[in-house]
């Protein structure tokens, strides 16, 4: 890898994990850079999560619901218009499995009409990873919907490797020309 992408390959500890990765930028050999779009990774560091919990228990609290983010950002006008998606396929690459069950409730539970998630395993099943993985895969599934109340949503996961996230692998593979129509 070092010598194929002109990069210095090392070893790196943290928090008494060791990991890999390119210490330098890569260069892609000339010959290949006409077919080469890029390098999804050459490090063995985990993504992590982007939500942020502040409060699992509301009770009695405030949230948002889609009907205040149609307000926010004037999504409610593009409803009234009859753009909220029929016919439209949204995809969301993933690492972890997740309860359809959890969507189905966030939907029933904001007033959107009942419209059922489907889960691509593309590759190796990741299973279940873990809560914070789950509650971000769900937060991505229903929060799409939301806002496209009328799309397919289509959770596409695949298994992370040693080096390459699932997000990744999901998401460069040919997957998109087949079923996301």
């Amino acid at each position: 890898m070092e010598s194929a992408f002109h990069t210095e390959i090392h070893r790196y500890a943290l928090n008494g994990v060791t990991r890999i990765a390119n210490s330098t930028d890569i260069a892609v050999p000339d010959a290949l850079a006409p077919v080469v779009r890029g390098v999804v990774s050459l490090h063995s560091f985990p993504r992590h999560t982007l939500h942020h919990v502040v409060d699992q228990n509301l009770g009695g609290g405030h949230a948002m619901v889609p009907y205040d983010f149609a307000a926010i950002y004037n999504v409610a006008a593009l409803w009234n218009n009859g753009y909220d998606g029929p016919g439209q396929t949204i995809a969301i690459a993933g690492r972890t499995n997740m309860k359809t069950a959890d969507v189905t409730a966030f939907r029933s539970l904001a007033g959107l009409p009942v419209n059922n998630t489907q889960i691509i395993v593309n590759g190796n099943d990741p299973g279940f990873i873990s809560g914070n993985e789950e509650i971000e895969a769900a937060l991505d599934v229903e929060w799409s919907g939301a806002v496209a109340r009328g799309d397919t949503v289509k959770l596409v996961i695949r298994k992370s490797t040693i080096n390459t996230d699932g997000v990744d692998l999901s998401a460069s593979t040919s997957w998109t020309t087949t079923w996301a129509r």
